[in-house]
């Protein structure tokens, strides 16, 4: 039976009448007793039998609250469960609030570090140790791996920045901005707008366009490199 608060009522007020009368036919039975045993008890007696209607009242009252408690508890499990969207309900708006890493798809990174390497020898970069060069062997090296690196961006990746304004210069912050396009730094007090100075203008990709990667190319980065005749 699908519980409503006229079904409560009703339930609660047919609780207190039962009350009632289990507490009169009680009540009838105990003075019955205890108007023959007043006489054997005498003073004592009469002393007690005056104290018995209150103590069948409260008897009567405990019992129903007992059963309202008991009522209200039955009342809020029976309440169905709210029920919860399915995975197929997701609006795409709340679909645009999970993390942007939680699709990120591991062969487009490859193919982006892969052509890094072809072309500008990132990896072999970082993989080395420059402690080994002084800071004029490093420079060299540095301009080699800036100038292919710089090449496979302009080829694939299409970047602007965040916040066009020069850096240095003061900004303000509006209201509801997205903590993930501008980040706060320094004495962050308050609400915004904030006013401060722009210090990076951050970057944004407008588009990203690698070669489609085969399936021969596996999980192999840079191919390792033999010469043959020596």
């Amino acid at each position: 039976m699908k519980k409503t608060p006229g079904n409560f009522v009703r339930a609660f007020f047919a609780f207190l009448a039962f009350d009632l009368l289990l507490a009169f036919l009680v009540y009838a039975l105990a003075l019955g007793w205890w108007g023959e045993a007043v006489g054997a008890l005498g003073a004592d007696g009469a002393l007690f039998g005056k104290a018995l209607p209150a103590a069948v009242g409260v008897l009567a009252c405990l019992a129903g609250l007992g059963q309202v408690v008991l009522l209200r508890r039955l009342q809020g499990g029976a309440q169905p469960e709210p029920s919860r969207p399915s995975a197929e309900a997701v609006s795409g708006t709340d679909a645009a609030k999970v993390s942007r890493f939680a699709r990120t798809d591991p062969g487009s990174a490859f193919q982006l570090l892969a052509l890094f390497q072809r072309k500008g020898r990132l990896v072999d970069f970082l993989q080395e140790d420059l402690s080994l060069y002084d800071d004029a062997q490093i420079g060299a090296a540095v301009r080699g791996v800036h100038e292919g690196c710089k090449s496979v961006l302009l080829e694939h990746v299409r970047l602007r920045p965040v916040l066009d304004s020069e850096e240095g210069s003061p900004v303000t912050v509006p209201v509801g901005f997205d903590p993930a396009e501008i980040q706060l730094t320094g004495d962050v007090r308050g609400k915004p707008p904030f006013r401060g100075t722009l210090r990076h203008r951050g970057w944004k990709i407008e588009r990203i366009d690698l070669p489609l990667k085969t399936s021969a190319e596996n999980t192999i980065l840079a191919p390792a490199e033999v010469e043959i005749g020596e």
